[in-house]
């Protein structure tokens, strides 16, 4: 019966075109589920690495990597007057003899610089904001727990629009079969072939 069969073939493309999107849905919905629990991961990631710097610096300081650098601006200002004084030493030596209380005073202040140098450097004191002891260690903490921060911070932000991409995907019901010729009454039997 030609009806009948137009009414078979319309039923057989709505079937096919509701198992297509009923797939497509639920791929959308894996996908979307997937990249969930990814992007949770990565706000916990993130959230520690924040955490972890935060301890850090409570301990060390804000910027310990300024800290250091501050420091060693110190020493290096420190070594800059002590070489200055040596060579006033130097000069009241060989004017004065070296009891004279203006060759100890000067040989004093020699002194109190040497130590006070020797001080920052070998400091690990952390309340000493001048300190110079583990400061590679402490910098190279300092710069890694900033990294990480930077990377999780990257992966949550490249994670977001794809995220909301696949909430997207999971909604959408567009058809997916493209029907080319509409289905209508058959004009002509095909089969039985009389005339052959």
């Amino acid at each position: 019966d030609p009806i009948v069969a137009k009414d078979m073939l319309v039923f057989l493309l709505d079937i096919l075109d509701k198992i297509n999107i009923e797939m497509n849905v639920l791929n959308a919905k894996n996908n979307r589920e997937f990249i969930e629990k990814r992007y949770n991961q990565a706000k916990e990631d993130l959230v520690k690495s924040e955490d972890s710097l935060k301890s850090f610096q409570l301990i060390y300081g804000i910027a310990p990597d300024m800290q250091i650098k501050a420091s060693a601006q110190a020493v290096f200002s420190l070594e800059a007057e002590l070489k200055a004084e040596e060579v006033k030493l130097d000069v009241i030596k060989n004017i004065l003899s070296n009891n004279e209380p203006e060759v100890k005073l000067q040989e004093s202040k020699v002194n109190s610089l040497r130590t006070k140098i020797s001080e920052v450097q070998t400091s690990t004191d952390l309340t000493d904001f001048l300190r110079l002891g583990n400061s590679p260690q402490i910098a190279q903490t300092y710069l890694r727990l900033v990294r990480d921060v930077e990377i999780q911070t990257k992966i949550l932000s490249f994670m977001v629009p794809i995220y909301e991409q696949a909430k997207i995907e999971e909604k959408r019901e567009t058809p997916t079969v493209i029907i080319l010729d509409q289905p209508n009454i058959a004009e002509r039997k095909s089969k039985p072939k009389r005339l052959t």
